[in-house]
């Protein structure tokens, strides 16, 4: 007899579970972002999709055993707790514009992150130019309460 359990479906990506955690979370963030070009960061899709995010990053942060999981940028390369994760090719633009944007070398998410932190980080992100958020972006985390994800400024000697 046959067993009824099908194989699972395999996305030919060979990295260990850290490094798909991270590649998903970062995949809903951007996701997050396009809806939020469309809808409120309350509206119940957006709300999901940062709640995909939220799901994959607790995860990775877990995983990562330290207690925070740093994400950072080198090139068009993505590395979180100094492993490759995957290339800028593989994320929605948003993601890589979200470093750009505010000059950031690294992302760091500390465990305990909550859908508001992760929902603070797209607003920032989604803001407009003319928004006094991308004036002080930390002041913008800070005024939501937000302590578990920390912007780290690329500095150059």
């Amino acid at each position: 007899m046959a067993d009824p359990t099908p194989p699972a479906p395999t996305s030919g990506y060979a990295g260990s579970s850290l490094e798909r955690q991270c590649l998903e979370a970062l995949k809903a963030i951007g996701k997050a972002l396009g809806q939020m070009a469309l809808y409120k960061v309350g509206h119940p899709a957006v709300a999901s999709t940062i709640d995909t995010a939220l799901e994959n990053l607790a995860t990775a942060v877990e995983l990562a055993g330290a207690g925070e999981l740093i994400i950072s940028v080198d090139q068009q390369n993505f590395i979180a707790n100094g492993r490759m994760i995957g290339t800028a090719a593989q994320l929605p633009n948003s993601v890589p514009n979200l470093f750009s944007r505010f000059k950031l070398n690294s992302l760091t998410f500390r465990a305990g992150l909550t859908h508001e932190d992760v929902a603070a980080l797209c607003e920032l992100a989604a803001s407009r130019p003319d928004s006094p958020a991308l004036a002080d972006p930390r002041g913008f985390l800070a005024g939501r309460n937000v302590t578990r994800i920390s912007l780290n400024e690329a500095t150059y000697v």
